[in-house]
């Protein structure tokens, strides 16, 4: 995983670097100041530190994933600061930063947590939520040509599409 300069110039080549098998996502939590990664096996809080010319990436905590492995998807869990949503070959979970474990104990849970799961999310307000999974017949093995929605309408579907990943549009991130 790298972190670069941008801001020194649109061809900066430096960059901060944190090794990290089978890194699969990043997400900056604003609450904790933190930058949490996913990989195959664990999920990491780094702290970003240093100056814009020479940024540093320092581990503050690592948690290793449950079950089988393979870490997926992991997005904020909105209205719920505490909370990410994180997904593995295996499972859909929800990762508790105040308690450092991961539960499957969230709302229509019975319904979301299934295996394989390429994305994740909810719908502050509504608590619906969405998640992508393949779907044999689509075009390549990672893809699907649907959204499930959970909480609310049951899916929608785009017909030859290969969706991968699917968020909820949310300016007013956490």
């Amino acid at each position: 995983m790298r972190l670069y300069t941008a801001s020194q110039s649109s061809t900066s080549k430096k960059y901060a670097e944190f090794k990290l098998p089978g890194g699969h996502g990043v997400l900056w939590d604003p609450a904790n100041e933190l930058l949490w990664a996913l990989g195959d096996k664990d999920l990491v809080a780094l702290t970003v530190g240093g100056t814009p010319a020479q940024p540093s990436l320092t581990e503050t905590r690592r948690v290793a994933l449950p079950g089988k492995k393979g870490g997926h998807d992991m997005a904020p869990v909105f209205g719920d600061k505490d909370r990410l949503w994180v997904t593995t070959n295996d499972a859909v979970y929800q990762y508790v930063k105040s308690a450092n474990g991961f539960t499957t104990e969230y709302a229509n849970a019975d319904k979301v947590n299934v295996r394989l799961v390429k994305s994740v999310g909810d719908q502050q307000g509504t608590g619906q939520i969405l998640r992508t999974r393949p779907k044999s017949g689509c075009r390549a093995s990672w893809c699907t040509d649907t959204v499930e929605f959970f909480g609310g309408t049951a899916s929608r579907t785009l017909p030859g599409a290969k969706i991968y990943k699917a968020r909820w549009f949310r300016p007013d991130y956490q």
